[in-house]
């Protein structure tokens, strides 16, 4: 399937799964920047990846999360964004996966950043604790990062009514 993408139609001819075919990948799902030379780009790579392991996307599966306060984060993801280069970036095909196959993702990543921390967060601390409330968890993220608590209710929502699921595959 052909996609334009700033004026370019790209036509697959294979299945990439390299860092940067992801990269591109999340760019067309999302509609956002993905930028992995800024900082934030690449905590918001970090939380798509992450969000993209939970659904069970093969590529992500390669590299282990640990929890940290700002949602779970992976050594091995970090260090190959530090070595990722623009051109190697630039020259990689989207892998087209990512936009046509996981619609749960796209609809996480269009409602924002913030919300997209906090959903990979939920989704970590329930995963290793399942019998956790509601109201438990906001009062959890309440001590992490008290600006980021307003969004725990929605996304404990998102996680229930999308039926996002709790294990990774």
């Amino acid at each position: 399937m052909a996609i334009a993408q700033a004026g370019v139609i790209i036509v697959p001819t294979e299945v990439e799964t390299s860092l940067p075919s992801i990269i591109k990948g999340l760019r067309l799902a999302a509609g956002t920047c993905f930028d992995p030379r800024r900082e934030r780009g690449r905590y918001a790579i970090q939380r798509a990846v992450y969000l993209l392991r939970t659904l069970g996307y093969g590529p992500t599966l390669r590299y282990i999360f640990k929890e940290h306060d700002g949602g779970p984060i992976s050594n091995e993801l970090a260090r190959e964004l530090e070595r990722l280069d623009g051109s190697t970036l630039r020259s990689a095909r989207p892998d087209m996966r990512i936009a046509e196959e996981y619609p749960l993702l796209k609809t996480a990543l269009n409602k924002g950043d913030q919300f997209v921390q906090v959903l990979g967060f939920s989704l970590s601390v329930r995963m290793r604790n399942p019998g956790f409330s509601r109201d438990e968890l906001i009062e959890f993220q309440s001590e992490l990062d008290p600006s980021l608590a307003p969004y725990v209710a929605d996304a404990w929502e998102f996680m229930e009514v999308m039926q996002w699921p709790l294990t990774i595959r």
